[in-house]
């Protein structure tokens, strides 16, 4: 079961003498992991749709799960379960091994 943690936070203006306004929830998940990618390569023009399996990829407060490909940055294309996600591969430069990962907030 994953605990949601979580922590009000006040912004102030004044060094802590003068709130900014109300506090606002501030969530922490834990980091989401890889455990298999298939297929585990794919032509350089990209488009090959890759299953990136692991675990933690659906957290409450994840609002924008995004995949790098080394730095190129991709969005799932359909919906994201928290054991898998489903993305195109971005097109590459030069054929070499890349590392993949997983981001719950951008």
């Amino acid at each position: 079961m994953n605990q949601v943690i979580w922590y009000n936070i006040d912004i102030t203006i004044d060094g802590g003498r003068e709130l900014a306004g109300p506090s606002f929830r501030f969530n922490y998940y834990r980091e989401p992991t890889i455990s298999d990618i298939l297929p585990n390569s794919g032509p350089m023009r990209g488009g090959t749709n890759v299953n990136v399996l692991g675990k933690g990829f659906n957290q409450e407060g994840a609002c924008n799960k995004t995949l790098r490909f080394s730095v190129f940055e991709v969005k799932p294309i359909q919906n994201t379960y928290d054991t898998s996600a489903i993305v195109l591969s971005p097109p590459a430069k030069n054929p070499d091994a890349v590392v993949v990962g997983v981001t719950l907030n951008g």
